[in-house]
C-alpha cells in the first residue's frame, strides 16, 4: 500500500508509507513528510472537521495484545455510521494526517502494531 485507497468496493485503508499520491475520497491536513511512516489511527464519530476540536468524539477500540504487538478493533453497528464516522491516519508523529470518511455500510475497522525498541509503530489500518 503506498496511498490512501479504496481496494474494493468497501475496503479503505491507511498507507503504511506517505507517498505524496494523490487518491480519491481522503483529505490531507497539515504536512506530511514523503516517506513518513505510519504513527497510528483514529477512528471518530462526527463529521469533517469534528477532528480538530478540543474534545473530538474518539471510539475506543477493543485491544488485543500480542506476543509482539497490539490489534485495536472497532466494530459498528449497522446504520452507527450513517451518522458519520472519520478513520484518521497520522504520520511523522502526527505533524499531519488524513482524513477519510468512511461509507455507509462500514462495519469494522482494525489497526495493527508492532512493538519496536519499546514503542508501537503503526504496521496497517483498514475499514471493511
Amino acid at each position: 500500500m503506498l496511498f490512501f485507497h479504496q481496494s474494493m468496493a468497501s475496503e479503505f485503508s491507511c498507507p503504511t508509507i506517505y507517498s505524496g499520491n494523490k487518491s480519491s475520497g481522503w483529505t490531507l491536513i497539515g504536512t506530511i513528510n514523503l516517506g513518513a511512516k505510519l504513527d497510528t489511527v483514529d477512528v471518530i464519530d462526527g463529521h469533517p472537521g469534528d477532528e480538530a476540536e478540543k474534545y473530538p468524539g474518539i471510539l475506543m477500540p477493543d485491544v488485543d495484545e500480542l506476543k509482539d504487538g497490539l490489534i485495536w478493533s472497532y466494530q459498528f453497528a449497522p446504520g452507527e455510521v450513517e451518522d458519520g464516522v472519520l478513520l484518521i491516519c497520522h504520520y511523522g508523529r502526527k505533524a499531519g494526517y488524513l482524513r477519510f470518511v468512511l461509507p455507509n455500510g462500514i462495519a469494522k475497522c482494525t489497526a495493527r502494531f508492532k512493538k519496536i525498541h519499546g514503542q508501537y509503530v503503526g504496521l496497517m489500518a483498514k475499514c471493511y
